[in-house]
């Protein structure tokens, strides 16, 4: 049985995600700053981003992956932490991501790289 083909492509409507075209996705690749739903500095000088992508990052999954968090380390190197499907789970996935890189690095320990 063939499965339907999952739009690629998704914008923010408060809470929810809502498919969306590839022209209209342009606009929303483009900004960033309108993307991000947390960004914290730990004092090792560590950042801890999450934002929602706009396309689909699970491409054969059983649901979109839309958001993840991105550790960036005091040179600029990054590393993704975490990917999830919702909001709920982004948020909560970047509160966990965020305890975790303070604990190591308050441990006198460089988080892994």
């Amino acid at each position: 049985m063939k499965q339907p083909i999952r739009p690629a492509f998704y914008k923010q409507v408060g809470e929810s995600v809502v498919p969306i075209s590839w022209v209209e996705a342009q606009p929303l690749l483009a900004d960033y700053r309108n993307r991000a739903l947390a960004c914290d500095t730990c004092p090792s000088r560590h950042r801890v981003s999450t934002s929602f992508l706009v396309f689909d990052h699970s491409y054969f999954g059983p649901k979109p992956v839309l958001y993840n968090t991105i550790v960036t380390e005091p040179s600029g190197a990054e590393r993704i932490a975490g990917r999830y499907a919702t909001r709920a789970e982004a948020e909560q996935g970047h509160q966990e991501v965020l305890a975790l890189v303070s604990l190591v690095a308050a441990s006198g320990l460089e988080p892994p790289t």
